[in-house]
């Protein structure tokens, strides 16, 4: 399993931002990870940044997510 990006959002069903991370750093441990976080989630999607989520991004604000994308792949070139 070699995802491109791992994207997650917090309140997704079945679990959470955190899962997410754990679940990629398990599987593929080189994909970006991404979230994306409610306004009233800002402190889930800062814990997640924390434990090594390469961006996040609010869901009120969708127009970042392809940027996003781009620069957290750009960044994973950059460090193969």
């Amino acid at each position: 399993m070699d995802p491109t990006v791992s994207f997650a959002s917090s309140g997704s069903r079945g679990g959470t931002g955190i899962e997410g991370l754990a679940m990629t750093r398990y599987h593929a441990p080189s994909t970006p990870f991404l979230m994306a976080a409610g306004s009233r989630d800002i402190e889930g999607a800062v814990e997640c940044m924390k434990e090594g989520s390469w961006d996040f991004n609010l869901k009120e604000q969708p127009f970042r997510i392809g940027p996003a994308i781009d620069a957290a792949l750009q960044k994973k070139r950059h460090k193969r």
